[in-house]
């Protein structure tokens, strides 16, 4: 009999292996309706779209959220300054906020 341990890491695993099978066959389906007409290229199959996947992971990286982790640092939009911050504070984000978003000096529009 599994422990109550055992059995959360066996429902853990099946729901993985659940969540990549419907992953990979969405994405198989949506290759195999779009790129064979648009790009002329080869239907793939479940195990090739998994290996698309996982190579695009690699390339890409291993984070959905990649290109917003820079933003999630200080917590805040450009839209929600705080009205008690000084004027030291507001200058220090706006200008770390430019850093991230490739905005010069001259640009005032924060």
């Amino acid at each position: 009999m599994l422990s109550k341990k055992n059995s959360l890491i066996a429902k853990l695993v099946l729901l993985f292996l659940l969540y990549v099978l419907v992953i990979g066959t969405t994405f198989t389906l949506l290759w195999n309706w779009l790129v064979p007409t648009v790009f002329g290229l080869q239907t793939i199959h479940l195990g090739q779209s998994l290996g698309l996947l996982v190579l695009g992971r690699l390339f890409f990286g291993f984070t959905s959220r990649a290109s917003f982790g820079k933003i999630r640092k200080f917590g805040k939009s450009p839209d929600s300054l705080d009205e008690n911050q000084s004027d030291a504070e507001r200058e220090k984000w706006r200008n770390e906020w430019r850093k991230i978003c490739g905005k010069g000096d001259d640009d005032k529009t924060l």
